[in-house]
């Protein structure tokens, strides 16, 4: 938005405009948040600013409240990370960017309602990461605030580049390949659901350079990648363009590897910075490319950033097309700005009334991220169960408190909790988990699933609440049961996208 002096109101007791949503839904009624998103990278930072509508498709039926519009009303510039060094991400500068731009669009950075900051990349990895995480996020303690690990990362860029909906209208397969500063992810995903995520230690600013091709920063796997193909790069050396095109061609190179269109060698297995290799993709999947790379990729950018991007998007979009016909790739508007949350849903909710509450997990607890669990109700084998947990719970640190969210049976009784329940316990005994866990039920099965968990699992602090709709991609804030009641209130925030 071109206006910085327009005012942005954000009351939450005004009415929004009596006019209609994106899909003819009228937002007479609606209630209006505005809501930051702040994406640190690795090469780099910047934020959006929306507004959003939530209210009652239909409000003469008792349906649940959702966000029925979203507008972005300012996007910031888009700056490169500042560091103090090579591990030291910038603070300072940072914040004063955040409050300089607000300022500048009439915003006050206190004033909203909501929002989600997200180190993603390289710089989740930097040494202060966390720390400015907390720090930024302090300024408003309704944040969504998070240190995004390589598989939560890889989910952003799917649903942000718009790949999760373009998934629903395209047949086959839909694969993101989201290319930042220091890292390339893979998320295989069909009908809107993400089927695997991955990531590669490749991106555009593993090298840089400056106006007279001098190194000015230098990742250790540019230095690995460069030196196998007999290249020494060192810090203030010069860097010539023919060296510079054949370190970006061998990246390029490494990222079809990646796709599954090259066999794989040992230099791309040794970049893979998650757990495994990812499974082999189907003939004729669609591909979406998304991060600071699509911007040359699709051609929205053509100036050289004194990086690798430029080079390594030239060599790559021409190999592709020897693998992949045009029509195969999508198109992607969101670009550099993919993982930049938006919109933070900022909605209250209450349990349902038959909680199980561990006296080990105490209470108010904040940002607890969800990750939904997707069990097969039918086949509820110890076997079955665990393999599908195993898989949910690699991209959860060991030692974070975290929710897992069950969708609700296709058909009721207490006997088919009970044996959810135990293989959950059985699951969990094999995986030697012992940080706490949130259990969110969809339907009112809280407290017969607590007291088997409980049961078989004494030292696991542990909390089950239900009638609660929560997903990946959102977070839980849980508060104390009132006085004399038997529920908890529910603060969901959820990373919305278009």
């Amino acid at each position: 938005m071109d206006d910085h002096d327009e005012e942005f109101s954000h009351g939450h007791e005004e009415d929004a405009e009596h006019g209609g949503g994106h899909d003819g839904v009228s937002l007479a009624g609606a209630t209006k948040f505005q809501s930051i998103g702040i994406d640190i990278g690795s090469a780099t930072s910047h934020f959006v600013v929306s507004e959003i509508f939530v209210g009652k498709r239909d409000p003469l039926l008792a349906q649940k409240p959702e966000v029925l519009e979203r507008r972005l009303i300012y996007q910031s510039p888009i700056i490169f990370t500042p560091f103090l060094d090579q591990t030291t991400i910038d603070a300072d500068e940072l914040e004063r960017f955040l409050r300089e731009e607000c300022a500048s669009a009439g915003l006050a950075l206190e004033s909203m309602d909501t929002g989600a900051l997200i180190c993603t990349g390289e710089a989740a990895r930097k040494e202060n990461a966390a720390a400015i995480s907390e720090r930024l996020s302090m300024m408003s303690g309704r944040f969504v605030c998070a240190t995004a690990g390589h598989h939560l990362e890889a989910m952003l860029g799917a649903y942000g580049s718009g790949a999760v909906a373009a998934s629903h209208e395209v047949e086959g397969a839909v694969v993101t390949l989201d290319i930042g500063g220091g890292t390339a992810k893979r998320t295989l995903l069909a009908q809107g659901k993400i089927l695997h995520t991955a990531a590669l230690n490749v991106g555009t600013r593993l090298l840089a350079w400056d106006e007279r091709s001098r190194v000015t920063h230098l990742d250790q796997a540019g230095a690995v990648i460069a030196k196998e193909i007999g290249i020494d790069v060192r810090m203030g050396e010069t860097l010539e363009e023919p060296a510079q095109k054949a370190i970006a061609e061998r990246m390029s190179g490494s990222l079809l590897q990646y796709l599954g269109f090259e066999p794989m060698d040992a230099l791309t297995q040794r970049l893979f910075l998650t757990e495994d290799f990812p499974p082999p993709l189907q003939d004729g999947f669609s591909l979406m490319v998304a991060g600071g790379f699509s911007e040359y990729f699709y051609g929205r950018e053509s100036l050289p950033m004194g990086d690798l991007g430029a080079w390594m998007s030239r060599s790559f979009r021409e190999r592709l097309s020897q693998h992949l016909p045009d029509q195969r790739i999508l198109g992607s508007e969101s670009g550099i700005r993919a993982t930049v949350i938006g919109a933070g849903q900022f909605s209250i909710q209450v349990s349902g009334e038959t909680i199980w509450l561990d006296s080990k997990l105490g209470l108010p607890l904040r940002n607890i991220p969800i990750y939904s669990v997707p069990v097969d109700w039918n086949d509820l084998r110890p076997e079955s169960v665990h393999s599908t947990l195993a898989t949910v719970l690699q991209r959860v640190d060991p030692h974070e408190l975290c929710g897992l969210s069950f969708r609700s049976a296709p058909y009721y009784g207490y006997g088919i909790v009970h044996r959810l329940a135990e293989a959950l316990a059985s699951s969990l005994t094999k995986l030697g988990r012992e940080q706490g866990i949130v259990f969110v039920f969809q339907h009112n099965v809280a407290r017969a699933a607590g007291s088997v968990l409980s049961r078989l699992l004494p030292d696991l602090p542990l909390l089950c609440v239900d009638e609660i709709e929560v997903g990946d991609l959102e977070y839980l804030d849980i508060g104390e049961p009132p006085p004399g009641s038997d529920f908890v209130p529910v603060v969901v925030k959820s990373l919305v996208f278009s």
